[in-house]
């Protein structure tokens, strides 16, 4: 019996890939395509989950995430155990504090910034590890496909002024400006995934009780900060141009049918 569930998941596995790869659905054709074209030799993907990115023979990926495969297992029990990725460095993904400056070839990391409380900071670890002529790869979903739509556009000046607070050392006043994300995420966000998962909305008295928590212990389960093809890349030519020199814009590429947007940077 056990044989017959595991040759049943495979076959299932399959023909969900064949079906992208045919594009009668919103599919990862561009991020494959973009990493076959860019990434090459030693680098990591932060939090790959059970989704890794499909990389060529040329490219070796080593795996980051907060928790373990066997945690992540126990707290995503919507996903198959044994797709999640064996992760080589438990560490937060958002600071990299356990890799070494200029040591890899590449940085991936599908569906990450948006879950940074700042996400400029984020962006500047990303680029410390990386080797000169480096790839930084990263992909973030467009809020107004995805269930963030009817939040605010995350602006230039709004993720400046998060990385000001956090370098100032103003940790009450960022934590202030997290609740805001919080609160739109309780009233926006949860709402259309409890409705498209036939669950009820959450109460007044569940709602306040959620944000409570999060005012107790920062919950990087939501996302912070919502984009729009626009606002993605002028955040970009801010990075580039006015706080990280050493990164190039390659290109953006639409992927998923507009779901989301693909973006390559290189270290200089």
């Amino acid at each position: 019996m056990a044989k017959i569930m595991t040759l049943h998941k495979l076959y299932v596995k399959k023909l969900k890939q064949i079906v992208k790869d045919s594009g009668l659905l919103p599919s990862y054709v561009a991020r494959r395509r973009s990493a076959e074209r860019y990434l090459r030799g030693e680098g990591i993907e932060i939090g790959a989950l059970d989704h890794p990115l499909a990389v060529s023979p040329l490219a070796k990926v080593r795996y980051v995430d907060y928790i373990s495969k066997s945690d992540s297992a126990v707290k995503h029990t919507q996903l198959i155990p044994d797709e999640i990725v064996e992760v080589d460095y438990i560490d937060d993904g958002f600071t990299l504090s356990s890799i070494a400056s200029g040591t890899q070839d590449f940085v991936i990391a599908n569906h990450v910034l948006e879950h940074s409380p700042d996400p400029i900071g984020a962006l500047l670890n990303w680029s410390r590890v990386l080797k000169t002529d480096g790839i930084l790869f990263f992909s973030v979903p467009i809020g107004e496909k995805s269930f963030d739509r009817g939040r605010r556009i995350t602006t230039v000046e709004h993720l400046a002024e998060d990385h000001e607070l956090c370098l100032s050392g103003k940790q009450e006043l960022f934590h202030a400006r997290n609740l805001e994300h919080y609160d739109e995420y309780l009233s926006v966000s949860l709402v259309t995934i409890r409705k498209n998962l036939g669950n009820p909305a959450l109460t007044p008295i569940e709602k306040a009780e959620m944000l409570r928590r999060f005012r107790d212990e920062p919950f990087t389960d939501t996302h912070y900060h919502v984009f729009s093809v626009d606002s993605l890349k002028m955040i970009m030519k801010f990075l580039t141009t006015e706080v990280d020199l050493s990164l190039s814009i390659v290109e953006f590429v639409k992927s998923k049918g507009g779901l989301e947007y693909i973006v390559v940077l290189r270290k200089k």
